[in-house]
């Protein structure tokens, strides 16, 4: 297990207040479907599953399990600084292990390369509308 670095740290940190100020306030416009991003996913062979329950994640790489119930995109930024602002992101080499708890119940696990993460938020940012 390795600690974040500061760079690291401030890109979730930015994350967080951005949620925080941007997205929760304002949580419309984001668009799962969007082409560039359905292309990226694939061409990065990113997963991001929000039907399949977080349990039963079987730690496949560049899979992020998550419960949704409202925007995909924004639920998977809530998950995300969420993991970040309680702890449970840990990074193993070049790898993040991201985990969300609320209220003592699973609800996102997953692997996710370090710079797919942040390439995959940005390019999440960028379906707004």
């Amino acid at each position: 297990m390795n600690p974040l670095s500061d760079r690291e740290l401030l890109f979730f940190t930015k994350l967080m207040l951005r949620y925080e100020t941007e997205i929760k306030p304002n949580p419309k416009g984001y668009g799962i479907t969007n082409k560039e991003l359905t292309r990226f996913l694939r061409s990065e062979g990113i997963t991001l599953d929000y039907k399949k329950k977080p349990e039963l994640y079987q730690g496949e790489k560049n899979t992020v399990v998550f419960s949704s119930s409202g925007s995909r995109c924004v639920d998977f930024i809530r998950h995300v600084r969420n993991a970040f602002a309680h702890g449970l992101i840990v990074k193993q080499g070049n790898t993040y292990e991201l985990t969300d708890i609320y209220r003592k119940h699973l609800t996102m696990r997953g692997r996710i390369g370090v710079n797919l993460l942040r390439e995959l938020i940005e390019k999440i940012e960028e379906t707004r509308k």
